[in-house]
């Protein structure tokens, strides 16, 4: 399955993408959120040093799940990451409500990593205006309100078939199926949508480049059924568990007849 992103067309059957994952609190006050930025940009720049090829930028906490969330807040925080924000890497941005995102988008990003459960279509709609890449991305709270893995399924399912009415091509659009990808039977039927994964596997811990045995197993899960996109914080650790399994495989396949 080929991916593109931007100028590039990214053939994810052959090619591991490492994506470093950066964010922002919302729930700190003001003087505490412009430190966490700088220490988000500087992260960032530290993944690409240390070999990521896509930065990923989103903000967290609970306000971001509240009926009330101050959307002229978040595009702020957006705006003020990408003014800091020089790597010269593809950038992806993680946003979770479409009127954010309609807002943040056509200035900046090459990838709009869209975490809701409504506005595929619109959301596919923007990225065939600017050229960004779609990834298709299922939250916690995702799985919880579908209520099962089925559930969950069948969001992505209808995610899949919207971007496909509003025109978008397959190979601008992937998917992070979040909790719904952490059974061997329900990674066999995201991939079955036939678009690449984009697998998010940062311990929920709050640690800015946390890496732990979790992460470690959600790897090597993926990559046996062929997923080569991993969203982490620790690019190092990433690189290094990549380098174990592509020895395991050329390993295997010399031992064969």
């Amino acid at each position: 399955m080929v991916l593109k992103l931007r100028d590039r067309a990214i053939d994810c059957s052959r090619h591991v993408l490492i994506v470093g994952e950066v964010r922002v609190d919302l729930n700190l006050e003001l003087g505490n959120q412009v430190s966490c930025i700088h220490a988000a940009v500087e992260h960032a720049r530290d993944l690409v040093r240390d070999g990521a090829d896509i930065i990923e930028v989103g903000l967290s906490g609970e306000k971001l799940r509240s009926e009330g969330r101050d959307i002229e807040t978040e595009v702020r925080i957006f705006e003020e990451l990408f003014r800091l924000l020089e790597v010269t890497v593809p950038v992806a941005v993680r946003i979770s409500c479409i009127e954010v995102a309609r807002r943040v988008v056509p200035k900046n990003g090459d990838v709009l990593v869209y975490e809701a459960k409504t506005g595929f279509s619109a959301a596919a709609g923007l990225c065939m205006q600017t050229g960004a890449t779609f990834v298709l991305a299922f939250s916690t709270q995702n799985a919880h309100e579908a209520g099962s893995l089925d559930g969950l399924f069948e969001l992505g399912q209808r995610g899949v078939q919207e971007a496909d009415l509003a025109g978008l091509r397959t190979d601008f659009m992937a998917i992070d199926p979040g909790d719904g990808s952490k059974s061997t039977q329900a990674l066999k039927r995201w991939m079955d949508l036939k678009r690449p994964l984009w697998l998010s596997i940062s311990p929920n811990d709050g640690t800015i480049d946390s890496f732990n045995a979790e992460s470690v197993a959600a790897m090597v899960h993926g990559w046996r059924h062929g997923v080569r996109i991993f969203g982490v914080r620790n690019a190092p650790a990433a690189r290094a568990v990549v380098r174990l399994l592509q020895a395991l495989d050329v390993a295997a396949c010399a031992s064969q007849p």
